[in-house]
């Protein structure tokens, strides 16, 4: 895709999601907060864009309703506005039918949007938020530090406990991954089943897992814990994906005491047929008991 085609379909998408904000009602902003949103956003990305700053993970911030965000690239509060707005809307699925949102992973929590979005619409009592990259996860705690209900983590799940190699990059930190060829850092893993244990944690209400095609890996970690989680949502990577197939990935989602059931997807695409690069999923465990 050229630059340009890529610039227009941004500003569009960029657009939607301002009007999707501006008629949010279900995560308590007010009109105000709203605006002053937009107003930053545009502001940061004639700032890095027009005018070519110079971004740095950890040290880049703006200021956002009385507290400094640190975001996780040159595109600001983009990121952020997705969580807000589209995945908030996605999630919406799931909160009429559960008044009370105990507990929360964010796997592959990164800068912290899902995790805050989650704060503002679930009200959860704790939210566990994963980031195995030191310097990202500084981010995370500087953005969270407000809310004594999140509580950060910085190490990846898997299916092992040890180190790993990670591809990072620093510009675009949402697309770090597990790597065993070209790693650039090493990072900590555990995996859920033995976190949950050394923490006395008896159920998940909401498991989120974005981890750039490694999903099977945090699920495996997961091992017969599964049944002690209500939802799973996650983002599925389909092209050019060595680590799993749809049928291999969904396999790991039924056995004893647990079966996810897809209630609600995505297409990245945003395209009802074609090819498809990723999508997100939000599955539900039918045989789930408190």
């Amino acid at each position: 895709m050229k630059f340009s085609s890529f610039l227009l379909e941004f500003v569009k998408v960029s657009i939607f999601f301002d009007f999707l904000l501006l008629l949010n009602t279900f995560l308590n902003l007010t009109l105000k907060q709203k605006i002053e949103f937009i107003i930053k956003k545009y502001v940061f990305l004639i700032r890095f864009f027009i005018f070519k700053s110079k971004f740095s993970l950890s040290e880049t911030y703006l200021d956002l309703w009385s507290h400094k965000f640190f975001p996780e690239s040159k595109y600001g509060l983009a990121g952020y506005q997705a969580m807000l707005s589209r995945v908030a809307r996605e999630l919406l699925y799931i909160k009429p039918k559960d008044l009370e949102f105990n507990v929360i992973f964010d796997v592959g929590a990164n800068v912290g949007t899902f995790a805050l979005a989650c704060s503002r619409l679930f009200k959860p009592k704790v939210i566990y938020c994963f980031e195995p990259v030191p310097v990202t996860y500084s981010c995370l705690q500087k953005n969270t530090s407000h809310l004594s209900e999140i509580i950060t983590c910085n190490m990846g799940l898997s299916n092992f406990v040890g180190d790993s190699g990670m591809i990072f990059d620093q510009d675009y930190s949402a697309i770090s991954r597990l790597s065993s060829k070209k790693d650039n850092i090493k990072v900590k893993l555990t995996t859920l089943k033995d976190f949950v244990a050394q923490n006395n944690i008896s159920q998940i209400d909401l498991l989120k897992i974005d981890v750039e095609s490694s999903e099977n890996l945090v699920l495996e970690g997961c091992g017969d814990f599964l049944s002690k989680v209500k939802y799973i949502y996650m983002e599925v990577t389909i092209k050019d994906n060595p680590n799993y197939t749809i049928s291999s990935l969904m396999s790991l989602l039924y056995g004893m005491g647990y079966n996810f059931q897809l209630v609600y997807y995505r297409n990245a695409s945003n395209k009802s047929h074609g090819p498809i690069v990723f999508m997100d999923f939000l599955l539900e465990n039918i045989e789930f008991k408190n």
